[in-house]
């Protein structure tokens, strides 16, 4: 299988792609506004004559509102009652010397105006966003129906098994067997859904065309024993693992009760191996101060409480305790 982008990944840059076109689109919106207002008020005109060109700094005082860039024209203005402004900058186009020019004026509040036709630009620039914005759009539906339809492609490939809690999907990363997500409602302080695996009966990994030739056995069959009875292994493991920690009253918040420690864990992910372990990873967000937490049964029935203390860490030393 080739390396493909996480769906983290896709995520991000769908939202970012996303994001780019709601800023655009603003932008859009922003730069018709503008047009309207100044389209719609600007009812009034005076003359204007191009007196200079030039590029780069200018050397006088006056009005530059309508000014990007460095290439400028200075006008000079046949002034009014109303338009005050003796002088004005703007960019120069394709004006040249001598060149007459209307300005377009709000009589009620003459500081806003536009020169000639140059309010044409703030429509093209609007609908450039908005088209920019509708790109982005188009973009990010291109992603997600790419990453959908390679998505299929990968079931395709991949070995899956159907039940009716999930559906598993084969993996060969160390553990040849079946993983998948289940949901997992007991869990009262957190995640709502917990990472399920299953050994299959064969241990020697196969070439990928014929992965169909592994099949669930033994293992699935002791998962779904557990699975048709969670509400009562799930209370059977906590309790176990919260009564232990109750004698070790230094790895756990002061005064906290059986129940609490129970309400507080969740569990996390359950393995099944065809050497007949069962594991159970645990997780305590805010009672129980330890790391990596587990509960296991082996195949002779005994169990034992796996977990990391704060002395533990950076190292491969772990706790280990048989009930």
């Amino acid at each position: 299988m080739e390396n493909r982008p996480s769906k983290k990944a896709i995520l991000f840059c769908v939202i970012l792609v996303l994001a780019a076109s709601i800023i655009f689109f603003a932008l859009g919106k922003w730069q018709m506004g503008n047009y309207s207002k100044l389209k719609n008020n600007c009812t009034s005109e005076v003359k204007g004559t191009v007196v200079n060109v030039g590029r780069g700094h200018i050397k006088y005082s006056a009005e530059r509102t309508n000014l990007s860039g460095k290439y400028w024209k200075h006008i000079e203005v046949e002034t009014d009652d109303i338009f005050k402004l003796r002088h004005v900058y703007a960019t120069r186009r394709s004006s040249k010397k001598g060149d007459e020019i209307i300005i377009h004026y709000d009589p009620k509040a003459p500081d806003n105006y536009y020169i000639g036709d140059e309010v044409e630009n703030k429509r093209s620039s609007a609908f450039f966003a908005y088209a920019a914005s509708g790109l982005m759009i188009v973009f990010a539906a291109f992603i997600i129906i790419i990453e959908m339809r390679l998505q299929k492609q990968t079931l395709k490939q991949c070995i899956y098994f159907d039940t009716p809690y999930c559906r598993f999907l084969f993996v060969d990363s160390g553990d040849i067997g079946y993983e998948g997500e289940i949901e997992w409602n007991l869990n009262l302080a957190g995640e709502k859904r917990i990472t399920a695996f299953f050994e299959t009966d064969a241990s020697v990994a196969v070439p990928c065309k014929q992965l169909r030739a592994i099949q669930p056995g033994k293992c699935y069959s002791r998962l779904e024993k557990i699975l048709s009875d969670k509400e009562r292994i799930d209370h059977d493991v906590k309790k176990l693992v919260a009564d232990y920690f109750l004698f070790r009253p230094e790895l756990i918040k002061e005064n906290a009760s059986e129940q609490e420690l129970m309400d507080d864990m969740e569990l996390s992910y359950i393995g099944i191996c065809r050497n007949g372990d069962t594991e159970f990873d645990l997780y305590s967000a805010h009672h129980i101060y330890v790391e990596d937490l587990r509960f296991m049964i082996k195949a002779d029935g005994n169990k034992e409480i796996h977990y990391r203390t704060d002395e533990h860490i950076g190292s491969d030393d772990e706790c280990c305790v048989v009930l």
